[in-house]
């Protein structure tokens, strides 16, 4: 899978572009690395690199996760009236 010409440019651009070649090239993030995509501002690149590898792990499907949880409070002994 490839990045669209635009993206790879902005990429090129960026100062995640050592970040992007290791990531592309599959090799793992040192603790360093790590340390500067989570301060980075640019986060139209962090995007870009964030979407290429969840599709190369997950192909183009999303999974979401509905979480009904109730909780059983006394809010509603004083003043609810249904």
């Amino acid at each position: 899978m490839t990045l669209p010409a635009f993206q790879q440019k902005y990429l090129q651009a960026s100062d995640l572009s050592a970040i992007a070649g290791k990531v592309f090239r599959g090799e793992r993030i040192s603790m360093e690395d790590g340390r500067w995509l989570y301060a980075t501002r640019d986060l139209t690149a962090l995007g870009i690199l964030a979407n290429w590898k969840r599709e190369q792990l997950n192909d183009n499907r999303a999974y979401f996760i509905i979480n009904r949880y109730l909780t059983k409070t006394n809010i509603c002994t004083a003043g609810c009236t249904f």
